[in-house]
């Protein structure tokens, strides 16, 4: 099993602070980035909502998005997705399921 994170923020999201990012969570975290068009295109496959929203009176800026985490299978073909608050015996039991169905 590999977790992947893709960002939705290449202007900030440098491979550098990706991989800071990555190493705060998990050592095996993958985490990836792109060109913008790149990123987009990944997001438009998986229905992935994003977009920049500027603060008001600054320079900064937050990153809208859908929060979805996917499973994909070990040929990167979709399995199921868990929206946020999926509750972690959910998550185990489908991923358990994943595992045991061994390669298509």
């Amino acid at each position: 099993m590999q977790p992947v994170f893709v960002t939705l923020d290449p202007e900030r999201d440098t491979p550098a602070v990706l991989r800071e990012y990555a190493a705060a969570f998990h050592p095996r975290l993958v985490a990836l980035t792109g060109t913008e068009g790149e990123i987009r295109r990944v997001a438009t496959d998986y229905k992935v909502f994003f977009e920049k929203v500027p603060m008001p009176g600054t320079k900064t800026y937050l990153i809208d998005h859908t929060a979805y985490t996917f499973l994909l299978d070990r040929e990167g073909r979709f399995v199921s997705l868990f929206p946020p608050g999926t509750p972690p015996p959910r998550m185990a039991t489908l991923l358990r399921e994943q595992l045991a169905a061994g390669p298509r």
